[in-house]
């Protein structure tokens, strides 16, 4: 009788469980530019898309790049490079020699007025990781 009992009451709460919609979809997003192998002679590309049109902010280090649109179900990319290479230079946000801290002032900001998905992918010759 007790084990039909528990049973009972574990299907009259299993039916208000409510599980959490996980999504990588978001208005704010701070990246950072981890040191590579080839400190600051690695790109990294980062792509944004959405599924609605919107407009994105993006502030590299110090430095807030003009904004930008992304139309609804396409991609843009931004690469932060090196020697002012790409949209922004890598060297403001380039995390070198920082191997258990945070840097002040090294994070890339990405806002958006609508939810949107961003990509990170570090690049340099035959290597890459994302």
């Amino acid at each position: 009788m007790a084990k039909r009992l528990l049973l009972l009451a574990i299907l009259c709460l299993a039916g208000r469980v409510m599980s959490q919609d996980f999504s990588n979809k978001g208005r704010e997003f701070w990246i950072p530019y981890p040191e590579h192998t080839n400190g600051t002679a690695t790109v990294m590309g980062i792509y944004i898309t959405a599924d609605v049109t919107t407009s994105i902010t993006m502030k590299v280090g110090a430095v807030t790049l003009p904004s930008f649109t992304v139309q609804a179900d396409s991609v843009v990319r931004k690469f932060i490079g090196p020697n002012a290479g790409g949209d922004a230079p890598n060297t403001a946000v380039h995390m070198t020699g920082i191997q258990d801290g945070i840097g002040a002032g090294k994070g890339i900001q990405i806002t958006s007025e609508r939810p949107v998905v961003i990509f990170a992918h570090i690049i340099y010759e035959n290597r890459s990781g994302a």
